[in-house]
Formats: C-alpha cells, sequence, structure tokens
C-alpha cells in the first residue's frame, strides 16, 4: 500500500533560499556601501565570487540531500505525483531502516 507524498519541495526550497539569501546580502552591501568605505574596499571580486561559490555550493548540498531523502522515501513505498514507486522487494517500513547501511 502506497504511504502518501511527504513534502520535502518546502524544505529544498527554504534551503535553496537560504543559500541565496548569503548572495544577495553581499550583493546589497557592495551597493549599498558609501563608494570610499574601508569595508567596501576588502569586497572585492574574488571575495564576491567565493561568497557566490558558497551559495552554489549549499544549493548543490540541498539538492543531494533531496534526492537522498526522495530515494529513502521510495523504498519505504511513498508515491510521487505518477503514483507509488514500483519495488522488486516489500517496501521497508520505515524511514531509518531505509537509511541504515545493509
Amino acid at each position: 500500500m502506497a504511504r502518501a507524498v511527504t513534502p520535502l519541495s518546502s524544505a529544498m526550497s527554504d534551503l535553496t533560499n537560504g543559500a541565496l539569501v548569503l548572495a544577495q546580502i553581499a550583493e546589497a552591501v557592495r551597493v549599498e556601501l558609501p563608494k570610499d568605505s574601508a569595508l567596501l574596499a576588502q569586497l572585492f571580486p574574488s571575495r564576491l565570487e567565493t561568497l557566490y561559490e558558497m551559495a552554489y555550493l549549499r544549493i548543490f548540498l540541498a539538492w543531494e540531500w533531496f534526492l537522498e531523502e526522495s530515494f529513502v522515501r521510495y523504498l519505504c513505498g511513498y508515491a510521487n505525483m505518477h503514483g507509488p514507486v514500483r519495488l522488486r522487494g516489500a517496501p521497508y517500513r520505515r524511514l531509518q531502516d531505509a537509511q541504515a547501511p545493509c
């Protein structure tokens, strides 16, 4: 029997938005600081690029987490928008069982 879909999309969205805020704050600081600010002088392009890279890596990690969590749920018999996923064996009863190493 298929179980109800657990919405991971909102958690993925929160993680992605949190990472994007990092880059948005850096851009806001760069734009809003006075041109002669000592702090702005420290925010040169390579540091901004590092902040963007960090935001990208956080989004990438969130995507990996989302895929793993989705797969574990499929192993437990959860359904997606197309219906239940067909498994060769019996589904796991608990998420913890599906996550346990073999």
